[in-house]
């Protein structure tokens, strides 16, 4: 990036981003963090465009990095007890506010 804080704004392209893509890539950077440094850069020559200290910027071509976010969590032992004791009351309570009433050979339910 220090190649790229060094140039004027209106020169910076998007190959440029692209190459520092890559060299930290490399360096073993995670793939949000490198988003978040190019979105940021990205919303700044933005700023620059509507401001008018630019005409314009062609950033809007580099596109993010896929990153992988998910994180799987499984419930400790306690936690899926408090979980299934809660789902058996709460599903008694349902089943015991339901009341039909019978008319006619016709059912009504009321909640």
């Amino acid at each position: 990036m220090l190649a790229v804080l060094e140039k004027q704004l209106a020169t910076i392209i998007a190959w440029d981003i692209e190459k520092w893509h890559a060299s930290q890539k490399k360096l073993g950077k995670s793939g949000s963090k490198i988003n978040g440094y190019v979105n940021t850069l990205k919303g700044a020559l933005s700023r620059a465009v509507e401001w008018g200290v630019i005409d314009s910027h062609d950033l809007h071509t580099v596109k993010s990095l896929k990153v992988d976010n998910t994180i799987a969590r499984y419930l400790m032992k306690q936690e899926e007890s408090n979980l299934r004791q809660t789902l058996s009351e709460c599903d008694c309570r349902v089943r015991g506010a339901k009341t039909a009433i019978y008319f006619d050979n016709s059912v009504t339910t009321r909640y």
